[in-house]
């Protein structure tokens, strides 16, 4: 198989002012592929230099996303830079924004405390933020530090049990405390099919109303459960996701994509996704 030749990124971190940082806190992520967990495992912690510039050299073509954080800043991701065989894709600046913190406590739907539930973010534009997850405590806390100033949306979720989004609006070096609330959380496993019926695979997607997605790998618990999955033919499982309205969709290594747009009410639910044939 015919590999095809290698690209890089190159360019600088800057800090709010226009400023260079003395060094810093890279990390690439491929995010496109065959599946998620590759992708989660393309992760690379890289290199940044004293003046804040950086270069990342010998990457595969395709769709990446840079993440970054200094002392006392936000952690900050910039989405679909692109890098082409023997092409160097240079001048990408990520600019730093000062940080805030997130603080709260999350509930069950009785109103007790939740122990070890997770606490995730999305930005404005409805990306997930990587390098900004954590857990309760034995209280049912939480604590987010580097939170970037801006709007962002928050949510809770235990194995069977998922807070609505609260949109939230966090100022440079202040503390914002918020409760969430679970409720009762669906979850949904997805068998892909080709046209006579045969397991077969893609790369899946569920999207909500809003075009946020909800497959992929944020923090270690989503990380264990891919390994942990029951065989294939059993389906891929995606949630807890809020009761609401869907669209699940499968693509395969041609490109051919078959999609449904369901609701999920709470609970768990299946359905099957078949590929058109080829011809």
């Amino acid at each position: 198989e015919l590999e095809l030749p290698r690209g890089s990124i190159a360019g600088h971190l800057r800090l709010p002012d226009g400023s260079l940082p003395d060094g810093g806190a890279l990390w690439l992520r491929r995010t496109d592929g065959t599946s998620e967990l590759a992708a989660f495992m393309r992760t690379s912690l890289i290199a940044v230099e004293e003046d804040g510039s950086f270069l990342i050299e010998g990457l595969h073509p395709g769709t990446y996303a840079l993440t970054a954080t200094v002392e006392d800043m936000g952690v900050v991701t910039t989405h679909g830079i692109r890098v082409r065989p023997d092409a160097a894709t240079k001048d990408v600046e990520l600019l730093l924004q000062a940080a805030g913190k997130l603080t709260g406590i999350v509930h069950d739907a009785d109103g007790n405390p939740m122990i070890d539930a997770a606490v995730v973010l999305r930005d404005q534009a409805g990306q997930r933020c990587f390098k900004l997850h954590t857990l309760t405590d034995h209280e049912g806390r939480f604590e987010l530090k580097k939170v970037p100033v801006g709007e962002h949306m928050v949510s809770a979720y235990t194995d069977t049990q998922r807070s609505p989004y609260v949109q939230v609006r966090v100022a440079a070096e202040t503390e914002l405390a918020l409760p969430l609330r679970l409720q009762p959380a669906t979850r949904v496993s997805v068998r892909i099919e080709d046209a006579d019926g045969n397991m077969a695979r893609g790369v899946l997607s569920v999207t909500n109303e809003l075009g946020h997605e909800f497959v992929g790998l944020a923090t270690q618990d989503e990380i264990e459960e891919v390994f942990t999955q029951t065989a294939a033919d059993e389906g891929r499982r995606v949630g807890p996701l809020e009761p609401g309205q869907y669209v699940i969709r499968v693509t395969d290594a041609n490109g051919a994509t078959s999609e449904q747009s369901v609701r999920l009410e709470a609970g768990e639910q299946a359905l099957t996704l078949s590929l058109p044939s080829e011809d």
